[in-house]
């Protein structure tokens, strides 16, 4: 028997599984204690932008503004209809209409059936979370590791916050596993497709196209004749580049307005700054024995060991690109915006740099403290875990 649970355990669609029952489990928790069994509650649709009277029946209205869901749940109802308000919700910026893939996928999902969306919204989220841990598990074997750390790749903290509110970061690093899973098998038309839908699913999934760009470009540099050839890898970081900058083009022509210009303006800003105020606000907090500031505190330290782990890994076996990615994955979370880095999400934005830190980490040599950097992260998985079960 122990043999046979130790041949399962090294497979990817054990990671997989195991990924898939946590998200299923999580969910049902939090139907049964938040929700009262109805699925709208995980959009947060907040008065701010929606008109009740005007919302599908079912969907739940609350005071304020509401939360992100509410504008995946907006453009799952009609992926095709880009009007400022509709199903008696309103888009708050442009760029909400670049992060289509995860309302299309729930689309699809439903069938087009406007009453099935809210339930197609989680579980595209929780399939997404099984595919994070069955490719994380298959880049794993790849980079000569146990499969079974498939479940560590979709292990982040974060992902629970993002199924419990209808948000796409679980779809957008299931894409970037994928696709660095295809890359290493040389699929590298498929690796750009796929990379394409990550930047159409969250925008910071640019960051692996980019960092294949760069790495390209130092070749190129290297290459003593000086002189620019095409190569067919040059399809997975050009395929997502043309995609992003053609979709870019098609929201303009239908708002005229550029949406990565207003995602930036949103939520980027000066390099620590934001970082700095938010620790120099919550660890006073913590301190004097407040829950979510002391839990914010405590997922951070959290997220810096995996990334330091990452760091001592740049050195590994990991390929270039997925070190550079890893890279430009830190100087965008320390560019962050206030709004980001005050909002106590389980850092939900930050999935990129969990993830690509334990891929690089895997790679290293340093495996040492890994059982207690890996008990520790189990640990927080388990309190955020508990949380965000009852958190509205």
């Amino acid at each position: 028997m122990r043999e046979k649970l130790k041949v399962v355990s090294s497979t990817p669609a054990f990671s997989g599984v195991v990924a898939g029952l946590a998200g299923v489990v999580f969910v049902l928790l939090r139907l049964g204690i938040v929700a009262h069994w109805n699925p709208g509650v995980f959009a947060v649709v907040g008065r701010v932008f929606a008109i009740p009277s005007q919302v599908p029946h079912g969907i739940p209205v609350i005071p304020g503004t509401g939360y992100d869901g509410e504008f995946y749940l907006r453009l799952a109802y009609d992926p095709f209809d880009y009007a400022t308000r509709a199903f008696g919700i309103t888009f708050n910026a442009s760029y909400r209409l670049q992060r289509v893939v995860y309302p299309f996928l729930s689309w699809l999902a439903a069938g087009g059936q406007a009453g099935a969306v809210p339930w197609s919204l989680i579980w595209v989220n929780v399939a997404a979370l099984a595919a994070t841990g069955y490719f994380g598990a298959r880049l794993a074997s790849e980079m000569g590791r146990p499969a079974v750390w498939g479940v560590v790749v979709a292990g982040y903290f974060g992902f629970l916050f993002t199924i419990g509110r209808d948000t796409a970061e679980v779809v957008a690093i299931a894409l970037m596993v994928a696709a660095l899973v295809a890359l290493r098998q040389g699929k590298v038309v498929i690796a750009g497709v796929v990379l394409a839908a990550a930047v159409l699913t969250r925008e910071t999934m640019a960051l692996v196209p980019l960092a294949l760009g760069i790495v390209r470009l130092a070749e190129i540099l290297k290459d003593r004749k000086g002189q620019l050839r095409v190569k067919s890898t040059d399809a997975a970081w050009a395929i997502p580049g043309v995609v992003f900058l053609a979709w870019q083009a098609v929201i303009y022509l239908i708002t005229g307005k550029v949406p990565f210009h207003s995602d930036a303006r949103t939520n980027l800003g000066t390099p620590f700054v934001a970082m700095a105020g938010a620790i120099a606000r919550y660890v006073p907090e913590a301190l004097h024995g407040e829950l979510a500031p002391a839990i914010w505190v405590v997922e951070l330290v959290g997220l810096a060991v995996v990334v330091i782990w990452g760091l001592f890994g740049l050195r590994g076996s990991s390929r270039p690109y997925e070190k550079v990615a890893f890279a430009l994955s830190l100087v965008m979370a320390v560019s962050l915006a206030g709004g980001i880095w005050y909002g106590q999400a389980d850092f939900r934005s930050l999935a990129s740099v969990y993830v690509l830190a334990v891929i690089v980490g895997m790679g290293g040599r340093r495996r040492a403290l890994q059982p207690v950097i890996l008990a520790g992260l189990a640990a927080l998985w388990l309190v955020t875990f508990v949380h965000r079960v009852t958190f509205l």
